[in-house]
């Protein structure tokens, strides 16, 4: 569905009529910036208001659907209800990213409050940063993170990816001067911090890969961290002389095992009743021809 296209069209219509905004929002019972809105293409009529539209400006809905006018009418029931089902769709995609453009700017300033609270109160009490600058660096790095799947959902999960592919190692060297470790943060997180990396585009590539088959993504994705938590492990092992795995992570082991063989069964068991659901058209017809 073209919003542009169809803010344009309902300009000129309305032009044509000699009205005005004001007076075209005053027939529908809205605001005229909502009207301004629909002829800028930055948002489209509710489904209800359609009728009510196309009926005002002289034109059939599918006409206002489609952003222009025509002299041959749609072709019957079945393109008035896929015209309105993708109305439909566009209204409910436009409803949702207002939704998640407010969630990001909520999620922005209630970070920056906390940011600037933190800073204001460790500066009363101690007369200088002592504390703050931890939880300030940690949240400016969650809103590096966070923000793109806030801003575009789904879509932002590479841009999100991204952030934390580029900030991760900087986070952890800032966050080891400011504790002044060493180099311990920075030796133990880093490889971590890679391994995790990853582990997680992997994953994001098995879900974009396997579109139609989530659930053998998810299970390759659990095999895939069995061995992300061993070489985690090691890395730690080495750096704190820990054992490499222990009753836990054996524990963690076998359960991510049998997810993942849970989900292979139930993605083979999709799969086979897709085939047969698939045959039987097939069957029946060369029944019917017979």
């Amino acid at each position: 569905m073209d919003t542009e296209k169809m803010g344009r069209f309902i300009a000129e219509r309305r032009k044509d009529k000699h009205m005005t905004q004001k007076d075209f929002a005053r027939m529908l019972n809205i605001t005229d910036k909502a009207v301004s809105k629909w002829e800028r293409g930055i948002s489209c009529p509710d489904i209800s208001l359609l009728p009510s539209v196309a009926d005002i400006l002289g034109v059939t809905i599918h006409e206002l659907l489609n952003g222009e006018q025509s002299n041959t009418e749609p072709e019957g029931p079945a393109a008035g209800r896929e015209n309105a089902l993708q109305y439909a769709d566009s209204e409910a995609e436009a409803a949702a990213g207002t939704m998640r453009s407010r969630c990001a700017v909520a999620f922005s300033l209630l970070l920056l409050a906390s940011s600037a609270a933190c800073a204001v109160i460790n500066t009363a009490v101690s007369g200088k940063l002592t504390w703050a600058p931890f939880p300030i660096v940690s949240m400016a790095f969650a809103w590096l993170v966070f923000f793109p799947v806030l801003k575009a959902g789904k879509k932002g999960l590479f841009g999100a990816l991204l952030a934390l592919s580029v900030f991760i190692l900087p986070f952890l060297y800032v966050l080891s001067r400011l504790l002044k470790s060493n180099g311990n943060i920075l030796a133990a997180g880093a490889p971590t911090a890679a391994l995790s990396v990853v582990f997680l585009w992997s994953v994001f590539a098995l879900f974009k890969r396997l579109k139609t088959r989530k659930r053998l993504a998810a299970a390759a994705s659990l095999l895939l961290a069995v061995p992300t938590c061993l070489l985690i492990n090691l890395v730690l092992s080495k750096l704190f002389f820990l054992p490499v795995i222990d009753v836990w992570d054996m524990l963690a082991i076998f359960l991510l095992l049998i997810s993942a063989a849970a989900l292979f069964i139930a993605d083979l068991a999709a799969k086979k009743k897709h085939i047969v659901s698939e045959k039987k058209p097939e069957h029946s017809g060369s029944r019917g021809h017979a």
